[in-house]
């Protein structure tokens, strides 16, 4: 039997998805709402918002608690979206953009998540931000394309076909997309010359998430 019903969420992952939510909330109203109409913008306010979107996505999806599978799919596109953003904006040569703008580049072959971060991170210089979240990126990449651990999660101890992802799985998922992007809005802040404060930063640990059951 196929079954799809969403989950009795323990109080500490109803406070991350609490979290999650304010930080998503104050990451929008922190990005600059106005662009250059160059190419080398336009490709990275286009893209960043394409990753921050996901993150929504991830978020909504989580609160629903019915497609827990779809918003653990979503950390890579979100992640290689942000890293694309920064790229060309940092370190793709006028000709790259050119040919990003007429359908003539496509991010393959070597272009993939790990040389994109460490290029942005040379580039940037002092921070290894982006290849430091190689290691999530492959572990999140089982998720997106249906590998053993999305595969093997299923199937419930009842014996029905449904999700059946544990409370933790949400946490992680949450803590590091959310941290993700705000490390992004972070650092770009400092290439742009403009400000940012969070009122709270993720990944949030089990021992800091606020426990809301007594």
């Amino acid at each position: 039997m196929v079954v799809y019903a969403p989950p009795q969420y323990q109080q500490r992952t109803i406070a991350v998805l609490a979290l999650a939510s304010k930080s998503f909330d104050e990451i929008v109203h922190t990005l600059p709402n106005e662009w250059a109409e160059d190419h080398r913008t336009a490709a990275f306010c286009a893209l960043q918002s394409i990753g921050v979107e996901h993150l929504r996505a991830i978020i909504m999806l989580c609160e629903s608690g019915l497609a827990i599978g779809s918003a653990m799919a979503l950390f890579r596109p979100m992640a290689d979206a942000i890293a694309r953003a920064e790229w060309l904006y940092l370190c793709a040569d006028v000709l790259i953009l050119e040919q990003f703008w007429n359908k003539d580049f496509r991010f393959s072959g070597k272009y993939k998540f790990e040389y994109l971060a460490a290029e942005v991170d040379r580039k940037l210089g002092g921070t290894d931000r982006l290849s430091l979240y190689g290691e999530h990126y492959s572990n999140f990449s089982d998720w997106t394309h249906g590998g053993y651990h999305a595969t093997s999660l299923r199937f419930s101890k009842a014996g029905d076909i449904e999700p059946s992802y544990s409370d933790g799985h949400i946490r992680r998922l949450l803590g590091h997309a959310v941290a993700f992007v705000q490390m992004h809005v972070w650092h770009m802040a400092e290439v742009f010359g403009y400000r940012v404060e969070f009122s709270e930063t993720a990944p949030w640990m089990d021992d800091e998430i606020p426990d809301q059951s007594r």
